[in-house]
């Protein structure tokens, strides 16, 4: 597992070109391994590994109207966002509902036997996702099983593996170790923004916006 002390040099050369860098790299602990210090994001792995499978495996295998077919159903539609891509409660949709891929209408020209195991990896990636995405401690009873599961099932689709699809396979289980088996969306993107929506109510419950205020010095 990489340290951080082989990424930290680089991080301090260019820390002038980020807007964002507060911390200076040059005082973290240099024996921390990477995933410490940058927990694996779980809505860029859900949304990464769900739409590699539509666009890059099932579009090809049924073709672009065919596979659109199974979102349409759902009501989903794909966002144009760094190219065509369904966004975060899309994908869980997709996921929960990867036996609706199984539709005549969809699988017509190539057979069911062609999609089975693109269902068959979407149902294991929900099982991971439910188990280890939430903000609740993560299930790790059949956390190896599952990974060995997915790895076979990603074969099984021919599709290629993306640095995402390594994250989730290769990453993961190091990953999840290190942040005390919590889930991932404890350190999720919408984690910090809903820690930011609750600070605003005590924001607004103790801001103060007139300096003539007489509760002003007090709060100071």
């Amino acid at each position: 597992m990489p340290q951080y002390s082989q990424y930290a040099s680089l991080f301090y050369e260019k820390q002038s070109e980020y807007k964002d860098v507060v911390n200076d790299a040059a005082e973290d602990d240099m024996n921390m391994y990477v995933l410490q210090k940058c927990v694996l994001p779980e809505l860029h792995l859900l949304q990464g590994f769900t739409n590699h499978l539509f666009w890059n495996g099932i579009v090809p295998a049924v073709g672009r109207e065919k596979a659109l077919l199974w979102p349409s159903k759902l009501k989903l539609v794909a966002k144009n966002y760094q190219g065509e891509i369904f966004e975060g409660n899309a994908c869980r949709k997709l996921l929960q509902e990867s036996d609706k891929l199984l539709d005549p209408e969809i699988y017509e020209q190539v057979g069911p036997f062609k999609l089975q195991p693109y269902v068959a990896a979407f149902k294991t990636m929900n099982k991971f996702e439910h188990d280890c995405f939430s903000t609740q401690r993560a299930d790790m009873t059949d956390l190896y099983e599952n990974l060995e599961k997915l790895r076979k099932n990603l074969e099984s689709t021919g599709t290629s593996q993306t640095l995402k699809m390594h994250n989730i396979l290769d990453q993961f289980k190091d990953g999840i170790s290190l942040s005390n088996n919590d889930g991932l969306g404890l350190w999720s993107e919408q984690a910090g923004e809903s820690v930011n929506r609750e600070f605003l109510k005590f924001w607004v419950r103790f801001n103060i916006n007139f300096i003539h205020d007489s509760s002003y010095s007090g709060r100071l």
